[in-house]
C-alpha cells in the first residue's frame, strides 16, 4: 500500500486499483475525490491552507540543514522542550512584539543537520480558534477538542504521542499566518543559536503596541494570566465548550507588525509555498474517503469509528516509513500539472457553455450554435490525445487516468 495515492481517485472518479489507495473503499472516493485533490495541492500553500483552514490531513516533511528559525520571547533564556519556532523573524515578533510592561526578544536559530520525521498538519493549523482548525491534532492524542487558547499542552500530548518507539516523530509543522515547527526534544536536535537581539524598543520606535502586557498565560509556562475575559455570550450554541477568550475590543497584535507579518506569509501564497520545508507526499494519510463517514466540515464531526481508522492510518503511515520507501511521486506536483494542463481549459468551457445558455434565451439561435461548436472542439482537444471511440464508459475512465498517471503508476508498481 502506497501513501497518498488517493489522489489517484481525485483525477478520475474511478479506474484505479484498491492496492493503490490509503483510506477507505473504492465506493466512498468519487464522493470525497474533489477535497482530496484540493488538500494534496494545497499543501505547504498559504492560500490552499487558508482557503480550507480544517486540515484532514497529515504528511511527512523534514528541514533541511542551514535553515533559518526564528523564536520570540519576553526573557532573554534558552527556550525549553518542547517549543514553537517560526520561519520568518515576521511571525515571531508578530506574536510577542509590541507588548507592554515587558522586554522582546528574538533569537535566530540555524538548523545544522536536517530536522527530520516531521509530521505536517495542513488547513490553518496553528490558528488558534474554535471552528475546526486543531481538530486534526487534538484528536490525533485524543478523543476531543482542547482549549484552543492551551498550545503548550497540545505541544507536551502531540511529544509524548510521538516519541513512542514505533513513532519516532521528532516535531510537526504548522500554518496560520506562515508556518512553524514544533520540536519536541531540543538537547537531541541542537540548533544553532546564531543571535539574541532585545527588539524591545522598537515598538516605541514606531509607535506599534498591542494591548497585551507581560507574557501569555499559556506561553511560556508559569505566568500570570493576561487581562481578564468576559463570560460566554449567552447565544452560544448547546454544547459548544466555553473556553476563555480574549475580551471583545482586546487588540491582541500590534497592528503594524501584524501587517509585516502577513506580508511575510503571502510569499508562501502558491507556487513553491513554503520551500523550506520539504514535504514527502508519499507519506500522506487523509480522513477523507474513509468507509461509512458523511461529508463534514471538520474532523470532531466525523464518528468515533472513522477517526479511530484515521488514527489506526496515521500510526501505520509513521511506522511504515520508519522501515520502508515510498513511491517516491510528488504527488502536489502531479495535481499541479493536471491544474496548469485542464484548469484554464476548463474555466474557457463553462464560459462557453454560459453564453450557450445565454444566447438561447436572449438572442436567435446561430449564436448558440457558434458557441456550442467552440465548446465541443475545446472538449475534443481535452479527449483526444486518449479516447477510444470503440471503448466502453469504463475503458475510457480507466484510458483517461492511466493516460494522465503512466509515469507515476509505473513508479508505484515498480
Amino acid at each position: 500500500m502506497k501513501y497518498c495515492s488517493v489522489i489517484v481517485a481525485s483525477l478520475a472518479v474511478s479506474g484505479v486499483a484498491t492496492e493503490q489507495v490509503v483510506l477507505g473503499n473504492y465506493e466512498e472516493q468519487p464522493r470525497d475525490s474533489f477535497a482530496i485533490f484540493n488538500e494534496v495541492n494545497g499543501l505547504l500553500r498559504q492560500w490552499g491552507n487558508a482557503l480550507r483552514p480544517n486540515g484532514f490531513s497529515v504528511t511527512l516533511a523534514s528541514v533541511p540543514s542551514h535553515t533559518l528559525l526564528y523564536h520570540a520571547r519576553t526573557d532573554p533564556d534558552e527556550p525549553v522542550s518542547p517549543e514553537w519556532f517560526a520561519f520568518d523573524p515576521e511571525m515571531s515578533y508578530g506574536i510577542y512584539g509590541g507588548r507592554q510592561n515587558t522586554s522582546v526578544f528574538l533569537r535566530t536559530y540555524r538548523t545544522t543537520s536536517p530536522l527530520d520525521r516531521l509530521l505536517y498538519f495542513d488547513g490553518l493549523s496553528a490558528a488558534l480558534t474554535f471552528s475546526g482548525t486543531l481538530d486534526a491534532q487534538d484528536l490525533l492524542t485524543s478523543n476531543s477538542s482542547s482549549d484552543p487558547f492551551g498550545d503548550y499542552a497540545r505541544a507536551e500530548r502531540l511529544c509524548a504521542w510521538a516519541k513512542h518507539p514505533n513513532r519516532n516523530i521528532k516535531g510537526f509543522i504548522r500554518t496560520n499566518a506562515g508556518f512553524e515547527v514544533l520540536v519536541c526534544d531540543l538537547t537531541e536536535w541542537g540548533p544553532e543559536l546564531v543571535r539574541n537581539v532585545n527588539v524591545t524598543r522598537w515598538a516605541d520606535e514606531m509607535d506599534d503596541h498591542s494591548d497585551r502586557r507581560g507574557s501569555d498565560k499559556d506561553g511560556e509556562r508559569g505566568r500570570k494570566p493576561g487581562p481578564p475575559h468576559p463570560p460566554p455570550l449567552p447565544d452560544n450554541p448547546p454544547g459548544r465548550p466555553r473556553f476563555p477568550g480574549p475580551p471583545r475590543g482586546f487588540r491582541m497584535f500590534a497592528q503594524y507588525a501584524s501587517w509585516e507579518w502577513l506580508r511575510a506569509a503571502s510569499y508562501t501564497y502558491d507556487g513553491t509555498g513554503e520551500a523550506r520545508v520539504r514535504f514527502h507526499s508519499g507519506w500522506h494519510v487523509t480522513a477523507y474517503g474513509i468507509s461509512g463517514s458523511e461529508p463534514v466540515d471538520r474532523m470532531a464531526s466525523l464518528s468515533n469509528e472513522t477517526i479511530e481508522a484515521w488514527r489506526l492510518e496515521v500510526d501505520r503511515m509513521v511506522s511504515d516509513s520508519i522501515r520502508g520507501k515510498s513511491s517516491g511521486v510528488d504527488w502536489r506536483g502531479v495535481t499541479d500539472m493536471v491544474v496548469s494542463r485542464y484548469g484554464d481549459r476548463l474555466l474557457q468551457l463553462k464560459e462557453l457553455l454560459r453564453l450557450v445558455y445565454q444566447d438561447n434565451a436572449y438572442t436567435p439561435p446561430t449564436n448558440a450554435s457558434t458557441h456550442l461548436k467552440s465548446a465541443h472542439r475545446l472538449v475534443s482537444s481535452l479527449l483526444l490525445p486518449f479516447f477510444d471511440w470503440n471503448a466502453s464508459r469504463e475503458e475510457q475512465i480507466d484510458l483517461c487516468t492511466s493516460s494522465v498517471l503512466l509515469p507515476t503508476l509505473d513508479s508505484i508498481n515498480q
